[in-house]
């Protein structure tokens, strides 16, 4: 094994401390307002729905790195699934919708996640029937359908009836909450559904960070979490405006670069992010929806008002070029 590492003339002591850091950095979950606000409301769905005559249900929209995920995961991973003599406890059940499905694809993914050795077996209501068995057997409490959006056809664009009809079925025959999850896009499923649309009015949306104090606050929090002993100055005005331009406030992009940065200043010896660090770890970030930004990082002229205006002419310009 020190033969590979020397070949590629690498430390593995090095490598050991980068992975470490990184990790640490992985595993930060910063509690922002928007990301509690969706915990809370998951937590209320969830206790309310206890010994009640009628479950509640919840909906939740955000586009893609902006933390849906990580807040299901988290939820769930509170309520931990546990092995007993009867079988499996599962309080939170998470399920991925596949793309462009059936009904008895939902069916079976969701028999799969429970468990069911059994889950691609059956008819629709047979199916069904089974799901009911088991969310009542593994005393499942919560069921969260991640990527709702998936209930439009990615070809024709079309709501796929048929599935959300039965996901409106299965609110109705399971007594438990059930949480939706999915891109902003899937709102139109609620226009052409109109029992879900009545079942699902709780619905709140998980967005990209604007360019404000709550952006700044996001930066603060980072920095006092992240496992360096030194202050990285992250929300330091200057270095707010060029993480800001960086990301657009997307989270996940956001988490990325603080990961990449933390490779590069485990490997200097530094005990603090610098932004010799960030323009490494920003450049080896591509961005196909953002074809002009610039690394705005170790540069000392770097105007934000200026760089957003650049970057968005640009923009306007390839979209007239391609339309001649």
């Amino acid at each position: 094994m020190e033969s590979f590492y020397e070949d590629f003339n690498m430390n593995p002591e090095l490598l050991q401390r980068q992975q470490e850091a990184m990790e640490k950095v992985k595993k930060l979950i910063v509690f922002h307002p928007m990301f509690q606000k969706i915990y809370q409301e998951m937590f209320k769905c969830h206790m309310l729905s206890k010994n009640s005559a009628k479950s509640e249900c919840l909906c939740i929209f955000g586009e893609s790195g902006t933390g849906k995920t990580t807040v299901l995961e988290l939820y769930r991973d509170k309520f931990p699934r546990r092995e007993e003599s009867q079988g499996s406890i599962i309080p939170v059940l998470i399920v991925e919708l596949p793309s462009s499905a059936t009904p008895k694809d939902v069916a079976s993914k969701i028999l799969f996640e429970l468990g069911d050795p059994y889950f691609d077996k059956g008819t629709e209501k047979t199916m069904k029937v089974r799901i009911v068995d088991f969310i009542q057997n593994c005393g499942v409490q919560l069921v969260i359908l991640d990527e709702f959006n998936h209930l439009i056809d990615s070809d024709t664009k079309r709501v796929l009836q048929k599935v959300a009809d039965w996901i409106k079925g299965l609110a109705n025959s399971v007594n438990v909450p059930i949480i939706l999850s999915g891109v902003p896009s899937a709102e139109k499923i609620f226009r052409y559904n109109i029992q879900l649309d009545t079942r699902f009015t709780n619905r709140l949306r998980l967005q990209q960070f604007k360019f404000n104090k709550d952006f700044r606050g996001l930066l603060k929090a980072i920095d006092e979490a992240h496992p360096f002993t030194e202050s990285s100055h992250l929300s330091d005005p200057k270095m707010t405006e060029k993480l800001y331009y960086a990301t657009k406030g997307n989270m996940r992009i956001l988490m990325r670069l603080i990961e990449s940065a933390t490779f590069e200043a485990v490997a200097a010896n530094r005990n603090k992010l610098t932004e010799d660090d960030l323009y490494i770890g920003f450049s080896g970030i591509e961005l196909s929806a953002r074809p002009h930004v610039v690394n705005p990082f170790n540069d000392t002229s770097f105007n934000f008002k200026v760089a957003i205006a650049e970057e968005r002419n640009k923009m306007k310009r390839d979209v007239k070029n391609s339309s001649n």
